[in-house]
């Protein structure tokens, strides 16, 4: 029989499965994707599946290149108008974005390997080599507070949303949450099996992640409450270098000296994507503050912008002051700015607004 001979109520039922298997299969899909497109959200009428092309252009050079010192840390303030940069001797630089010229520096000797800011950038936090964390009034440059609890150096610290709980990683492996207020240690988090190398919280303040170094390579995700380990995130083969939330918090983003980006699904911690065009190690990631782009940096002078709603590269730039140690966003998303191994920073004006 053929289907031109089957009866019309038959071949109507065959037609009706049809759709709604049809249905049912894009629907699947639908679900698969949603993590990664929902993270893109439009402003202002438009649309992130739209964004095909991207230029930048280096508006600003900052720093001395005569006086090479590897910028580990960059923020800016809320306002966008003040960078906030971290050198490898200790000194934190806050610049005026407009003139390109540094306000004033901070400085604490032996401590240089990490650095964070409360949201309100009122305290900055400094990983030390003597095992400790300091923290320090941004506007007087007093020492706050010493954290002693860590028995090894501590590479990585994170502040809370809210500004309330100070993360700190170390070499000895271990994580500590402490109350930054009175700097009383909150919780101590178990699991990594080597240094930790990068820490970030969600959006919301609940989850912690963190990635481990070499002959770790995992990423962990933390309950903040309970200091509980969640999730695992197996995937990278070599360290973890930094992660970084999508602003809705749905999105995990890494990236590794195996020079790959890993896209996450937090909730779940299921791998979504993975980015490649890095020829060596990934030193940086970072969300634009509408989640629309990912910002990468490597260590061969690279620096690539992605539109993760179209898991495409937008623009791949070559620093021409080498190695990428770091890159963060204006609040406006306006201006990207990069670090380099010789002590450059550099601010990208980026066109399309992102």
């Amino acid at each position: 029989m053929t289907i031109s001979t089957l009866p019309l109520a038959v071949l109507l039922a065959l037609i009706l499965a049809f759709v709604a298997v049809t249905q049912a299969a894009q629907s699947e899909a639908s679900e698969k994707t949603i993590n990664i497109n929902g993270s893109a959200r439009a402003v202002d009428g438009c649309d992130p599946m739209s964004l095909d092309t991207l230029h930048a252009r280096s508006a600003i050079v900052l720093g001395n290149s005569s006086n090479p010192l590897i910028i580990r840390f960059l923020s800016f303030s809320p306002k966008g108008d003040t960078l906030f940069s971290g050198d490898e001797n200790g000194i934190v630089k806050l610049w005026n974005v407009d003139s390109g010229q540094p306000v004033r520096s901070l400085s604490l000797p032996g401590c240089a390997i990490g650095f964070a800011l409360t949201p309100d950038r009122k305290i900055l936090a400094t990983c030390c080599d003597d095992s400790t964390v300091k923290l320090q009034d941004v506007a007087s440059g007093l020492e706050l507070k010493i954290l002693s609890g860590h028995t090894g150096t501590v590479y990585s610290v994170a502040f809370s949303p809210d500004g309330k709980i100070l993360a700190s990683g170390s070499s000895d492996s271990t994580i500590k949450l402490w109350d930054s207020a009175t700097g009383r240690e909150l919780k101590t988090l178990n699991g990594h099996t080597y240094t930790v190398n990068c820490l970030a919280f969600s959006p919301d303040g609940k989850i912690l992640a963190s990635g481990g170094s070499y002959n770790d390579n995992t990423i962990k995700l933390w309950d903040s409450a309970t200091g509980l380990e969640l999730k695992t995130l197996n995937g990278h083969s070599n360290a973890v270098n930094s992660v970084a939330f999508s602003p809705d918090g749905k999105i995990l983003a890494s990236g590794s000296d195996d020079g790959t980006i890993r896209l996450w699904d937090a909730p779940s911690g299921w791998e979504l994507l993975t980015l490649n065009g890095h020829p060596s190690a990934v030193t940086s990631v970072a969300f634009s503050p509408n989640g629309w782009i990912l910002a990468s940096s490597g260590n061969d002078g690279i620096v690539k912008l992605w539109n993760l709603a179209l898991n495409k590269e937008l623009l791949s730039i070559k620093n021409p002051y080498g190695g990428i140690s770091c890159v963060a966003f204006s609040p406006d998303g306006e201006t990207l700015a990069t670090s380099s191994s010789d002590g450059t920073i550099v601010l990208w004006e980026l066109t399309p607004w992102i």
